[in-house]
């Protein structure tokens, strides 16, 4: 039952994403993409998906990239941020920085990106998993 609602929320987020990029309805293409900013805020764990979406949306949309994209849409978004009573320090790293979400995709593999992106945060329990018992005092 977790599987097909995890596929749901991938294949919706991805929906939204393809009406944002081919909607000849200005505003329908804003909410789209505030959408996906919205989802990336309420569950981290679709932050990278979300990040997709925006892309292609941005791509179909005939923008160089997704800070174009952003570019184009900043007083749309910010506006929207505020009126949602969110603080500015919480703005998600989807909205304030597509290089760092593009260079955690290419340079980490997924489940890094997992657990930055989940809400217990960074854990170095990942990297210990390989140590063998008795080998903490062992100088290289």
């Amino acid at each position: 039952l977790d599987d097909a609602r995890l596929s749901h929320q991938y294949q919706a987020i991805e929906c939204v994403g393809l009406i944002a990029g081919t909607s000849s309805d200005v505003k329908v293409r804003k909410d789209m993409i505030w959408k996906l900013v919205n989802i990336a805020t309420k569950k981290p764990k679709l932050t990278l998906l979300c990040r997709r979406a925006c892309e292609r949306a941005a791509f179909l949309l005939g923008f160089r990239c997704l800070d174009d994209l952003y570019d184009d849409l900043a007083p749309h978004l910010l506006v929207k941020w505020v009126e949602s009573s969110r603080g500015l320090c919480n703005l998600p790293i989807l909205l304030t920085s597509p290089f760092v979400t593009k260079e955690l995709c290419r340079r980490f593999p997924n489940e890094i990106l997992l657990m930055v992106t989940d809400e217990g945060g960074w854990s170095y329990d990942f990297w210990r998993m390989g140590e063998v018992e008795g080998d903490e005092g062992v100088e290289n």
